[in-house]
């Protein structure tokens, strides 16, 4: 009987649990609204750089990351069913031959220790953040 309601316990976070796999670009969390995607991003740190309202598309400002020499912003957009999708841009913050590195969608791809690595986890993070009732990682 213990074992029964153990098992029914661990169910419904086996459901939700999702690793991401290598190519995501996306990540889409369920029942989160504007104000719950806006305030999530104050609270953890972020700056607004556009924040749109009537379409539900929140940009943040360029941030530095704190262990690889990358630069990366966050794309929120709600959509109507309450779910906000999440994207983001980065790019390395070095020059090659004078020449600047331009900004590239963040994508699960490379080492944890990567700027690919890195700037991911740190979507991802921030996803997490939002508490919604489930994530799901898309490409």
């Amino acid at each position: 009987m213990k074992q029964l309601l153990f098992a029914l316990l661990i169910l419904p976070i086996g459901l939700n649990a999702q690793e991401p796999a290598k190519g995501t670009t996306k990540i889409i969390v369920k029942n989160v609204t504007y104000n719950d995607a806006v305030q999530a991003l104050i609270a953890s740190g972020y700056m607004i750089d556009k924040s749109d309202k009537d379409l539900q598309l929140i940009t943040t400002q360029a941030m530095e990351t704190k262990r690889m020499p990358c630069t990366y912003k966050l794309q929120i957009v709600i959509q109507k069913d309450s779910s906000a999708i999440i994207t983001g841009v980065f790019k390395i913050n070095t020059k090659f031959m004078g020449v600047e590195d331009d900004f590239k969608p963040i994508t699960r791809r490379g080492a944890n220790r990567s700027a690919y690595g890195e700037s991911f986890y740190l979507m991802d993070v921030y996803a997490k953040s939002l508490h919604g009732i489930s994530i799901e990682y898309k490409q």
